[in-house]
């Protein structure tokens, strides 16, 4: 594991196995988290925030 990756998995403080355990690193996890530095841009909903953003504020 390198890079981008590495950077973040020192935010992961815990991993907990959720389901699929049979599939290893693709297993489903909860991961508990703490100061993770990424932006989410995607609501419950679906809307890609970002995209919404920029139509939002476009100037006309």
């Amino acid at each position: 594991m390198g890079g981008t990756a590495a950077y973040l998995s020192k935010f992961v403080k815990e991993s907990k196995l959720i389901a699929f355990e049979e599939l290893q690193s693709e297993a489903i996890r909860e991961l508990i988290v703490q100061d993770f530095p990424v932006f989410v841009t995607y609501d419950v909903y679906g809307n890609d925030l970002i995209t919404n953003g920029i139509e939002k504020y476009r100037i006309k």
